[in-house]
């Protein structure tokens, strides 16, 4: 039995043709090439992000829950590193450069960038009072992120190669506790991808291009009440966006967005109310991501040229995390994290 989604009132062009069909029966079984790992001497990996030669960063918490940011080499090699002066350090970010973006913690948050000899520096964007959160970073250096004003709304910001930094809000954003702006994720163009919370607390995405325009964007069946709307994650270099929004009911729902503008739902058969959610659309034009049972339990996916999606697991992976994708390179290796007995580890799908 197929589900066949609507298609949108223009074609959906090549890059999303496969997401018109959806198959409710799970697809042909290819082996997954996974690839688990665990942070010597800390309790928890927590990755976030990988590059396309399989570079992987996050963070780790140690025995006393101290969070600390890593990075994991290609050929398995882990760094642990700490900001100088920081109570807890975050990454979120890695290029191809091995430069890690994040944050960390001393009184307030506040950005650094990490360069690939491990030399760190520090920067808060002018008037970030309640923190600065270092985001994303593309292939030149770019970083986007949040900062919080006096009112502790999320404003935005692009911190440019040269550290330039530049501020931004989306047009209909609002400017209470919890509302504004925020960044997710930036391509090497400077194209900038993200969402932003309105005076009612729906919630919408934009794209703003390398000039600074900004144009808001809904997915249709995107609910408008607090908490709901749409939520882009992720934006190739070709301008393909991928990411996930919420309908009227709280069942959340993948899609992508092509270039022109043309949109493509995504969902996972079985999934619960926190539903599914697509990372990237990757060179082969996969589109991959997570989703969550009717159970709670995370699961990755990988939708098929074919049409048919492959749901997996890491194997030996036990509790809510069995597969839970946090990043996908455009290439197609994801990275993400399991629960298993002796606590979270982090897992790297090479296919």
């Amino acid at each position: 039995m197929t589900r066949s989604i609507a298609a949108p009132s223009r074609p959906l062009g090549r890059a999303l043709a496969l997401c018109v069909l959806l198959f409710a029966g799970r697809g042909a079984r290819a082996a997954d090439d996974i690839v688990t790992f665990a942070v010597p001497a800390m309790s928890s990996t927590l990755p976030s992000d990988i590059n396309a030669a399989g570079d992987v960063a996050g963070t780790v918490a140690d025995a006393q829950i101290n969070l600390h940011g890593f990075v994991r080499k290609a050929d398995g090699t882990t760094a642990v590193f700490d900001v100088p002066g920081a109570a807890l350090t975050n990454a979120a970010g890695i290029n191809r450069k091995g430069q890690v973006s994040g944050a960390y913690f001393s009184a307030i948050y506040h950005g650094y960038l990490r360069q690939a000899d491990g030399g760190i520096a520090t920067y808060d964007v002018p008037g970030a009072v309640n923190g600065t959160i270092g985001g994303k970073i593309n292939a030149k250096g770019a970083v986007v992120g949040t900062w919080l004003d006096e009112n502790k709304a999320y404003r935005g910001f692009l911190r440019t190669a040269k550290g330039k930094i530049v501020m931004f809000d989306a047009p209909d954003a609002g400017f209470g506790e919890a509302q504004g702006t925020r960044p997710t994720n930036i391509n090497v163009h400077g194209e900038v991808v993200g969402n932003y919370v309105d005076a009612d607390g729906a919630v919408h995405g934009f794209l703003r291009d390398a000039a600074g325009n900004i144009a808001a964007f809904d997915v249709g069946g995107a609910g408008s009440g607090p908490q709901q709307g749409t939520m882009p994650l992720g934006i190739r270099d070709d301008g393909i966006v991928a990411g996930s929004f919420v309908d009227e009911d709280g069942m959340s729902h993948g899609f992508v967005r092509a270039a022109d503008g043309a949109i493509a739902t995504v969902d996972v058969p079985g999934h619960g109310n926190q539903g599914t959610t697509a990372l990237v659309q990757d060179d082969r034009g996969r589109v991959l991501g997570r989703w969550v049972d009717a159970l709670d339990i995370i699961h990755g996916f990988v939708l098929q040229l074919s049409g048919k999606i492959h749901k997996f697991d890491v194997p030996g992976a036990d509790g809510s995390f069995r597969g839970a994708t946090t990043a996908c390179a455009h290439t197609g290796i994801c990275v993400g994290e399991y629960t298993d007995a002796t606590g979270m580890h982090g897992f790297i799908r090479k296919r």
